[in-house]
């Protein structure tokens, strides 16, 4: 007691787990059998390293770089957003705004109209056909059905489903399909629309897309997009992994101190 020392990563996470349950810092201290100013200093320091400078972001950009959008979204019509105004070395927009400028080119005519349409991606088959969208029939063909069959009984009965609100996971046919095979009420993890996104996979998934756009790589096919994504996850290196697993602590914390609300990230 009274001598200043690290914390452990099992005690770190104790003390969040104290602080969800309502405990005071004098009493984790106790519990913890070390001083109350390293508990302090430890949430004062998780906090502080959650904030970050925001910079206003950009909601138009110029004519000059619309075009320059344009000529990109035709050059990489299977890019992200992200990718494609990166290339045109526009930094500050936001994605919404970023997906709403995609948007209003693929409803113009001419010729750039078709290029920005087929950003959608397309089947080996037939590569001159529409582009597939995500619905909930779709959504059902290639990931309920192929996915859900391969588990075993004993996966199924054990199993907890949780997705997104995306319009076709939350549509009356998805809904519907998934009570029927049992993933409901206690099966079915709910989404809260608002709430922080603490699940560390999103920081992953970030990391994943960055190695398979890295340097202008563009994929065809539904089949090398699934490959650039094993061969991505493959080559992401077990630090990156175990930095987001620690960051975990800081980020309970932050949403403890806001009460539920948006942390930032």
């Amino acid at each position: 007691m009274g001598q200043k020392r690290d914390l452990t990563g099992s005690e770190k996470s104790k003390i969040v787990r104290y602080l969800a349950e309502g405990c005071s810092t004098l009493k984790i201290a106790k519990l913890l059998k070390c001083d109350h100013r390293t508990i302090k200093r430890f949430i004062q320091n998780s906090q502080q390293g959650r904030k970050k400078r925001v910079k206003k972001p950009r909601c138009k950009i110029t004519a000059h770089e619309l075009r320059r959008v344009k000529r990109a979204a035709a050059k990489m019509p299977l890019a992200t957003s992200f990718a494609i105004f990166q290339s045109c070395n526009i930094t500050g927009v936001p994605k919404s705004t970023r997906c709403a400028i995609l948007r209003d080119m693929a409803k113009t005519d001419g010729p750039m109209a078709g290029s920005v349409k087929g950003r959608q991606l397309q089947s080996d088959s037939d590569a001159s056909k529409d582009g597939v969208k995500l619905n909930s029939q779709f959504l059902e063909d290639t990931f309920f059905k192929q996915w859900y069959r391969k588990k075993s009984a004993s996966f199924k009965k054990n199993m907890i489903f949780m997705q997104d609100n995306a319009p076709s996971h939350t549509s009356k046919y998805s809904t519907a399909w998934l009570a029927r095979k049992g993933l409901k009420e206690e099966k079915l993890m709910t989404w809260p629309p608002c709430s922080p996104d603490l699940n560390p996979i999103e920081n992953l998934w970030s990391l994943i897309k960055c190695e398979i756009y890295k340097e202008g790589k563009q994929s065809t096919s539904l089949n090398s997009v699934w490959e650039a994504v094993v061969a991505a996850a493959r080559n992401v290196d077990r630090e990156q992994i175990k930095t987001l697993t620690e960051s975990m602590d800081g980020k309970l914390l932050s949403v403890l101190a806001k009460k539920g609300g948006y942390i930032g990230h």
